[in-house]
């Protein structure tokens, strides 16, 4: 099996924290940006793709083999899980 990469996204109101985790839960490489969560929905998911290719990149830098399987984002507030979208979150201003 080849060798596997996982991101975690942790949105914050003032912090944006990733991080690149084996399967075992080795860190490859991690990042913490100042949220710009107060420039509205869009500009903050631009920021969060940037933040993730950086990590893939760095990954791939790292060990060509290793590939993505999987990316989980974490945000305070109310998720609705089955639609597969954050109803509310304090770290997010409303647009």
């Amino acid at each position: 099996m080849e060798p596997r990469a996982f991101i975690g996204v942790d949105l914050g109101g003032t912090l944006l924290k990733a991080v690149a985790a084996t399967d075992d839960g080795v860190v490859l490489t991690r990042r913490a940006v100042p949220s710009r969560a107060w420039a509205g929905r869009a500009d903050l998911l631009t920021q969060i793709a940037t933040v993730i290719d950086g990590l893939r990149a760095e990954v791939a830098a790292g060990d060509a083999t290793r590939h993505l399987a999987g990316v989980g984002l974490a945000v305070p507030g109310v998720v609705d899980a089955p639609a597969g979208r954050v109803e509310f979150t304090v770290a997010l201003s409303p647009d």
